[in-house]
């Protein structure tokens, strides 16, 4: 029985190898470019930068209508 479970244990391991893949890289002109697409295409939201005060609470309302907590002390 302890057998089972160490050859069923190493074919998980296996399994969860091979299963992760890496990024697809797609060469164009010898400049790399990720290829890694947004779920929804009109879905993509930009990066947006902000800095907080991590002593006070703080809510960030960003443009897509997403709203932020962040609580004091979170950093």
């Amino acid at each position: 029985m302890k057998t089972f479970k160490t050859y069923f244990g190493f074919l998980v391991l296996i399994c969860l190898l091979v299963s992760c893949k890496k990024e697809t890289i797609i060469s164009e002109n010898e400049n790399l470019v990720f290829a890694i697409n947004p779920p929804i295409p009109k879905a993509d939201i930009k990066y947006a930068e902000y800095k907080i005060n991590p002593n006070k609470d703080t809510i960030i309302y960003h443009k897509s209508f997403a709203v932020l907590e962040i609580p004091k002390n979170a950093f």
